[in-house]
């Protein structure tokens, strides 16, 4: 299985030339919505990830005899990691968001559009 941050979910691309516009399906939104909800949760990881390593390094200095035993060069090249790949979850989810949020409202006008039943 792919990781939710790795492979987007994303619709189908509208035809060449702008011949007819985008119809997201109610599939399409549960795609996007648990594409969506995925990202979240990996963001949330990293997030728990930064916070983890903070409240070691917190207890690391706090505590004596443990001077030295810490790289700060590996520290800071761990936290820059971290954080790396915490921006790009986040980029992750907002993209998927915001294709969630477009298709929504294509989905909105299309079903406004159409006749009511009697």
């Amino acid at each position: 299985m792919v990781h939710p941050t790795c492979a987007h979910a994303r619709l189908p691309d509208p035809p060449p030339g702008g011949e007819s516009p985008l119809h997201p399906t109610g599939a399409d939104l549960v795609v996007l919505s648990t594409q969506a909800t995925d990202e979240i949760g990996a963001l949330r990881e990293a997030y728990r990830a930064i916070a983890c390593i903070r409240d070691m390094l917190d207890q690391l200095q706090g505590s004596p005899g443990n001077e030295g035993r810490v790289c700060p060069v590996e520290v800071k090249a761990l936290m820059a990691f971290v954080n790396t790949e915490f921006k790009r979850r986040l980029k992750s989810a907002k993209a998927t968001l915001a294709l969630f949020a477009a298709a929504q409202a294509a989905q909105s006008t299309i079903t406004s559009a159409e006749p009511a039943l009697p």
